[in-house]
């Protein structure tokens, strides 16, 4: 795997916001990349696929999308697989921790 490095990434995100997950991979022969939710359902009405399954991406993403997401990348070499942790807090929540 390329990008990113590594076996697991965080990322915290605002309700509303857009936000993409990149699983950039080479290989011989090119590897086939799938995108599991590992704590529920993928929802294909809230995610997009792009670049040819490359990239993941919410946009107007709310708390309901936050949860673990794995990218794996399968050829005759072999799997490889990366983790993704997205937290997505409210606004009014950020408020409420910045007002104390």
């Amino acid at each position: 795997m390329m990008r990113p490095s590594g076996a697991h990434s965080t990322y915290h995100t605002l309700r509303g916001q857009s936000l993409e997950l990149e699983c950039i991979v080479q290989g011989l022969p090119t590897p086939t990349v799938q995108w599991v939710r590992r704590d529920g359902q993928l929802s294909e009405s809230r995610t997009l696929r792009d670049l040819s399954d490359r990239l993941l991406r919410f946009s107007n993403i709310s708390e309901s999308d936050g949860g673990e997401y794995q990218c794996s990348a399968n050829n005759s070499q072999g799997t490889v697989t990366h983790i993704y942790t997205v937290s997505v807090e409210g606004t009014e929540h950020m408020l409420s921790k910045h007002s104390r």
